[in-house]
């Protein structure tokens, strides 16, 4: 049988930073071994799941650009996809187990639980549910049901030890007598979290179940019931915690929010993913900036670690630098438009769009996210007063080679053919820096500051040709009058 994973998120909540991973591991392996990625919606939860969560996720994979093979919106031929339209499987493996006395109506209200808790807390011991109604008489059964008396169905844990070898943690055993009888079905019919897992996950042929590690005490309650439903179990991998910096389970302060919140906070889906990747994966040659592709390539579970992963703000952002740096001039052009605010546009309206592709570019080397882009495009949208207005501000020492270098830049400036080119501005740098002796650090320093109005900034060549002629000697002369008085 061919590799069939699935990604089983609970619709009541926003798709977060830890759940994403689980995501994208199984959909790394099974992409790399040419299998099938299901989207499962658990919905269980009537009370708590709603649409709006299930948009935030199937929205979260579609701009991650994670295609899935079988969904609620796909369809295929193990639907339906959300659990809530499955009931009829739970219910129908429900009486299977209670046929052969594996499973047993219990009408115990919370009340009673209760008072059997607080009797194990009195003697000091673990509490474990009674079985008390596991000695009703079938007529004791039949009379509390014709009354309409609330119950639920649980399973008859087995006493015996259970061993499964999980493929990143090895050899794990359990003692399932020291697991309680558990309910399968609640009191409203709706199947349980590990009861209507297991269904699925045969029902739907799934080989493998990749998982966070918080998923393993849940492991003994699935496999018993694997066991009893006579299915053959899938092959477990339980992948590490991600963690906050201090060790801690990830919060809202350290990331874990909603995986589109990052969309809005300009980063690339190339780098989540990524990132993503190498919190709890390792690939052979340790290299960190990688495409999709390669991760795909790569990735096998031999090289996850059991240990817990530190989820780091800034690394995150360095990476996004660097896959920014990646991009071509119409891949930026397209990835920081949506972030500009009108503002921005309404300044640089002046230039065509194939210069502000061209602005574009000579600023990529300074973004980390690309939110950043409106602060680095300012010094394009200066109009002639803004200019002005910003160099009475700057206060820097005048000193006599800065002014010589002005001066010679205006008069090559002014002699200069209309249409400037990085390559023509280049030449006219280098003429100068051989004449008042000056390396190109020191006398890109001063014309930066001259032409922009700012300390730091785009590519300077490219920066001073998208000014143009006229700009550049507007400014000038503006700035050596000035700065003569």
């Amino acid at each position: 049988m061919n590799m069939r994973v699935r990604f089983a998120p609970s619709p009541t909540g926003n798709l977060h930073i830890g759940t994403l991973r689980t995501a994208l591991f199984n959909w790394f392996l099974v992409r790399h071994n040419n299998g099938a990625c299901i989207l499962r919606m658990e919905d269980t939860d009537a009370e708590r799941s709603q649409p709006e969560f299930e948009k935030n996720i199937t929205d979260a994979l579609k701009w991650l650009g994670l295609s899935m093979d079988e969904s609620p919106d796909l369809g295929g031929e193990y639907g339906p996809y959300r659990q809530s339209e499955r009931v009829h499987l739970y219910k129908a493996a429900s009486q299977q187990l209670i046929d052969k006395g594996d499973a047993y109506p219990c009408f115990c209200t919370t009340e009673d639980l209760g008072k059997e808790r607080e009797e194990a807390i009195r003697k000091g011991e673990p509490y474990v549910y009674s079985r008390k109604c596991l000695a009703l008489s079938q007529s004791e059964i039949d009379e509390k049901k014709k009354r309409g008396v609330a119950h639920t169905i649980r399973f008859k844990m087995p006493d015996h030890t259970l061993h499964f070898t999980d493929i990143i943690r090895g050899d794990i055993s359990f003692d399932l007598a020291l697991n309680a009888d558990f309910v399968i079905i609640k009191s409203d019919g709706s199947a349980s979290y590990n009861f209507a897992v297991v269904v699925d996950d045969h029902e739907m042929a799934i080989t493998h179940v990749i998982r966070g590690e918080d998923h393993i005490s849940n492991t003994p309650r699935q496999l018993a019931l694997f066991e009893a439903l006579s299915y053959t179990p899938p092959k477990f991998a339980h992948l590490p915690m991600i963690l906050a910096p201090d060790r801690t389970k990830l919060s809202k302060r350290f990331g874990a929010t909603s995986v589109l919140d990052y969309h809005e906070k300009g980063y690339l889906p190339q780098t989540i993913i990524n990132y993503l990747a190498l919190l709890g994966w390792s690939p052979p040659d340790d290299t960190e900036v990688m495409s999709l592709s390669d991760i795909v390539r790569l990735f096998s579970l031999d090289r996850v670690s059991k240990s817990g992963a530190i989820f780091d703000v800034e690394k995150l952002k360095w990476m996004n630098g660097q896959h920014i740096r990646l991009l071509d001039q119409n891949a930026l052009f397209e990835a920081v438009t949506p972030f500009m605010t009108s503002e921005t546009q309404a300044s640089l309206s002046r230039y065509s769009e194939n210069e502000m592709k061209e602005i574009i570019m000579s600023v990529k080397d300074n973004l980390d996210v690309l939110l950043d882009i409106n602060q680095y495009l300012e010094m394009y949208g200066l109009s002639k007063e803004g200019y002005q207005e910003k160099m009475h501000q700057v206060d820097f020492n005048w000193k006599e080679e800065e002014k010589q270098v002005i001066g010679l830049f205006l008069e090559a400036i002014a002699k200069a053919d209309e249409h400037f080119s990085p390559e023509s501005m280049g030449h006219i740098l280098e003429e100068i820096a051989q004449n008042v002796g000056l390396k190109k650090g020191k006398l890109f320093k001063p014309i930066r500051l001259a032409c922009t109005g700012y300390t730091s900034g785009p590519q300077l060549l490219t920066c001073l040709s998208i000014l143009g002629k006229k700009v550049l000697l507007e400014r000038l002369q503006f700035l050596l009058e000035n700065r003569e008085k």
